[in-house]
């Protein structure tokens, strides 16, 4: 979360993360020096997809406490459990299936305890699932799109809808994508360079193994 913190201040400062790391930041004086200490990998640029920092933006609009992410997430989990519960009983499932999601310790201990995004990227995959399973198939590749553009995982939900036929959405698709990355795209190939050492020399932290 001090990343997040930094990313999201250098964003409001006009400053590109994706091509100064948090160890050469100007924004240092106007932060806590406890957060510029505790942020890992300080001299890797940002990793995330672009719609991961505007929110960081946001959030740091607020506060540059780690409770507001925290808080955040808190109410990203919330909503993704609101929309679950809305596709059980759109589905006829019993109700009281929504306890194995909510009592699941993952949940208030690394998305809310950390303050990750996960949970923001797991809230639009539940929002697109819910748009889909009422026909608004656009809305819903949105979402998805949205998803990734938070965490590129969610990317598996988007075969759900669509189809190679299927011109129009994947478009739209297209159409997300290319708005989340302009804000950034002074940063040309550097938009991908920490992304690429977190596959190649840290394996997505062991996920992969």
């Amino acid at each position: 979360v001090n990343r997040y913190i930094v990313e999201g201040t250098q964003v409001r400062a006009g400053e590109n993360p994706y091509v100064v790391p948090p160890a050469r930041s100007s924004v240092g004086d106007e932060l806590p020096p406890e957060v510029l200490a505790g942020v890992n990998h300080p001299e890797w640029t940002a990793i995330y997809p672009p719609l991961t920092l505007l929110v960081e933006a946001g959030i740091t609009h607020v506060t540059v406490d780690p409770l507001g992410f925290k808080l955040a997430m808190l109410l990203a989990e919330l909503t993704g459990l609101l929309l679950v519960l809305g596709l059980l009983v759109r589905s006829e499932f019993p109700r009281s299936w929504i306890l194995f999601a909510a009592w699941n310790p993952l949940g208030p201990l690394f998305g809310v305890g950390e303050g990750h995004h996960d949970f923001l990227m797991a809230a639009l995959v539940a929002a697109a699932l819910w748009l889909w399973a009422h026909e608004r198939v656009g809305g819903g590749v949105v979402a998805a799109v949205m998803a990734a553009m938070i965490k590129p995982f969610a990317l598996v939900s988007l075969p759900a809808k669509l189809r190679p036929t299927d011109t129009w959405h994947w478009a739209l698709s297209g159409i997300v994508v290319l708005l989340a990355y302009v804000p950034f795209l002074g940063a040309g190939l550097a938009l991908f360079r920490s992304a690429g050492r977190f596959g190649t020399e840290m394996h997505f932290n062991g996920a992969l193994e």
